[in-house]
């Protein structure tokens, strides 16, 4: 029994002490854990006074930033506005610069037409010189046959256009009886067989396609002139006239001028293709505005000459640059606007594009006082200084006039033209042609031609084939 007591005072002596070790162990480890755990504290106080301190550097970093941001945001909105004002300068810059770029080949290019067209003259008469200076080809009058001289004298003028003669000499069709007395007739006053040649078939042609030359009553020449290009272009007209349609031109009202221009032109030309129209129509804009509206109107017109009044509102015009400029002058109308029914209307002519063979018809007929007003007319015209409206670098050459004797209810018509073959001046006074020394007295006109220098009207190619007509040409 004592041995037991023993025993389990021993067992109760290690497990005190047991007890004990283990208390030690765990207060140490309290003491360790707490001793970390003061540690963690003071580092977890230093990390958030570590992290309160970043939290005030990121907000004051945030504050930085949202400025930096809100400058740099601020900069690019000054940055776009500076590129827009930069790609303004730059349009603009390029503007000018592709006006500057146009304007200089505008330059060049009416420098390299002018040089272009006296060169190929310059080349042109050189080779008349060798080949037909001493033929005296289209020396050749016409008989008056009865009050004829208004057409006679319009023959001689179209026969000294190289291209017109041509044209109607290469025509083979013989079933026309009026085109070809036509080309007869043009051939035999080129030949230099006879001293004149009687016209009477082919006015007797005329008659048949117009009667109002069926008689022998005395006409003016640009009527005469006017009805023998439409016999012959109605005639040789290409253009189609089935299911041709009127152009609606009140669709283009947003387009420029000289953009509905070409619009009309191309629709008008698909109606009208002959040789006619491409050498002797030209074109122009009948424009009336509205002072008060300023709504404008637009009708374009197709013409075979140019008609100049010889007098204006303040007197007679002395000079043919005179009648051109009053021609294309504003001019009011007494009519009300159709838009705005506001009194204030003014028309002006606006011409467009000149045919490279230019009639001119001084209006002397029904002018009364001013029918033998003199008026200055000049051997060469440059149609940049004349048209107002749109550019023109053309050169104009006069090459034939018709002059009146008499009043405006009769008289006399006789042509002077310079000769296409030896560029020489005649006068052609019906059956008579003479040489004229120098150049011929300008007055008591009213009816001109002048041709485009340097254009396919006065080839010298066409002189040749002409030529070549001669032997083989019969009635």
């Amino acid at each position: 029994m004592e041995t037991i007591k023993k025993n389990i005072e021993l067992k109760f002596d290690g497990l005190q002490k047991t007890i004990e070790k283990n208390n030690n162990e765990t207060e140490n480890l309290k003491k360790r854990y707490e001793l970390e755990m003061e540690s963690y504290k003071k580092e977890l106080e230093n990390l958030t006074i570590i992290q309160n301190n970043l939290k005030n550097q990121n907000f004051e970093k945030d504050n930085k930033l949202r400025a930096i941001n809100d400058r740099i945001h601020e900069n690019d909105e000054k940055i776009k506005d500076v590129n827009e004002k930069i790609e303004i300068i730059n349009k603009n810059s390029r503007k000018q610069t592709l006006n500057f770029i146009h304007e200089s080949f505008r330059n060049f290019e009416e420098i390299l037409n002018k040089n272009y067209s006296s060169a190929k003259r310059k080349k042109q008469n050189e080779l008349k010189m060798q080949l037909f200076s001493d033929k005296k080809y289209a020396t050749v009058g016409l008989k008056n046959i009865g009050n004829n001289c208004y057409m006679n004298s319009v023959l001689q003028i179209l026969k000294n256009i190289p291209l017109f003669t041509y044209n109607i000499s290469m025509l083979n069709d013989k079933s026309d009886n009026f085109l070809f007395s036509l080309k007869h007739l043009l051939i035999s006053i080129c030949k230099n067989n006879n001293s004149y040649f009687s016209p009477d078939e082919f006015k007797r042609n005329l008659g048949l396609e117009n009667k109002l030359f069926a008689g022998s009553n005395q006409y003016d020449s640009t009527i005469f002139y006017v009805s023998l290009l439409n016999i012959i272009h109605k005639k040789l007209n290409k253009g189609k006239k089935e299911n041709f349609k009127k152009l609606d031109m009140s669709k283009y009202t947003n387009k420029t001028l000289n953009q509905r221009f070409e619009i009309w032109k191309s629709n008008f030309l698909s109606k009208n293709q002959s040789f006619i129209f491409d050498s002797f129509y030209g074109f122009y804009a009948n424009e009336i505005e509205c002072e008060s509206c300023k709504n404008k109107t637009q009708v374009f017109q197709a013409m075979t000459y140019l008609d100049f009044p010889v007098v204006k509102e303040n007197g007679l015009i002395r000079s043919l640059e005179e009648c051109f400029e009053n021609y294309q002058n504003i001019k009011p109308l007494k009519d009300n606007c159709s838009k705005c029914q506001k009194f204030g209307l003014i028309e002006h002519c606006i011409l467009l594009e000149l045919p490279p063979i230019l009639m001119i018809n001084l209006k002397r007929v029904g002018e009364q006082f001013a029918y033998f007003n003199e008026i200055e007319i000049p051997f060469r015209l440059d149609m940049e200084k004349l048209i107002k409206y749109v550019k023109n670098y053309s050169i104009y050459e006069l090459r034939g006039f018709i002059k009146h004797l008499g009043d405006e209810k009769s008289g006399h018509n006789y042509a002077f033209c310079k000769n296409m073959f030896d560029d020489k001046w005649y006068e052609y006074n019906d059956k008579n042609c003479n040489l004229i020394i120098n150049e011929p007295k300008l007055d008591k006109i009213f009816f001109l031609c002048y041709i485009k220098v340097g254009s396919d009207a006065e080839n010298i190619h066409y002189l040749n084939q002409i030529i070549d007509l001669f032997k083989n040409t019969t009635k």
